[in-house]
């Protein structure tokens, strides 16, 4: 066995507890991409469509390449720091020690590349098994579901990330789709409880205002309100990832016959 079930959920909420300003630091970070991809890409699409409205096509067309040169940066921006929150979490679980957040989000550039290919890999096979038959997405999800861990905390390459991967789940293959499944459906759970609490005052007050300037205000707040949460319970799915994660590595392996 891996781990149980209980086990696991009881270190995630201790983990969580005990390093949360750090973890809640690097949640709270992964805001960066969205809010630099708002400020970025509204007003290049803006520009743009009133470009091709006044027949510019040169400046159309150019606003359009810079939003896309925009968004594959955000993207590796978002893949660094997220990178950078598993493997402190990692090192936590593990009681390695932990730098200060700018270097933990320089050690991480070496292995970005890796990290890179290795999700596009992945990704592509599960998205391609889901597509034609379902089933070979899951089985795809669940065999390279280690791979991006590995990749990440190990520094292996994506090849041997995957084989690696494979190695991890073979004769377990249920219980790392339990464990995977149960971790990511309580913390979307969570969030969907606590968001249905929140959001429901909120309906109350805007049922009879009148006032535009207080129907956004308030709009707004319970945006803010429902975003924090997403970033308050999202760690406990990583934390929990990770869990899994490194209890697979140190469990015995399921060997040939």
């Amino acid at each position: 066995m891996i781990i149980r079930t209980i086990d696991m959920f009881e270190q995630t909420f201790e983990l969580y507890h005990k390093h949360f300003r750090t973890i809640f630091s690097y949640s709270l970070l992964t805001l960066l991409p969205g809010i630099a991809g708002f400020m970025l890409l509204a007003p290049l699409f803006f520009l743009s469509g009133i470009s091709f409205a006044n027949d510019n096509r040169t400046f159309g067309y150019g606003s359009l390449i810079l939003a896309a040169i925009s968004v594959i940066a955000l993207l590796v921006l978002s893949v660094l720091i997220t990178t950078a929150l598993f493997r402190v979490v990692a090192k936590f679980y593990t009681g390695k020690a932990t730098g200060r957040m700018r270097k933990e989000l320089r050690a991480v550039m070496p292995v970005m590349g890796t990290v890179i290919l290795t999700n596009v890999i992945v990704s592509v096979l599960v998205v391609l098994g889901t597509v034609l038959f379902f089933i070979p997405g899951v089985l795809a999800g669940v065999y390279f579901g280690f791979a991006f861990y590995l990749a990440m905390i190990d520094g292996l390459q994506p090849i041997d990330a995957m084989k690696r991967s494979i190695s991890l789940v073979r004769g377990r293959f249920w219980q790392v789709l339990w464990l995977f499944f149960i971790s990511t459906a309580v913390a979307i759970m969570l969030i969907v409880v606590i968001q249905a609490v929140i959001t429901s005052p909120f309906s109350y007050l805007t049922k009879d205002v009148s006032s535009l300037a207080t129907l956004i205000a308030l709009n707004s707040t319970l945006g803010v309100l429902q975003y924090l949460t997403i970033i308050l319970i999202t760690p406990l799915a990583y934390i929990a990832q990770i869990i899994i994660f490194e209890n697979a590595k140190s469990a015995p392996l399921k060997t040939k016959s």
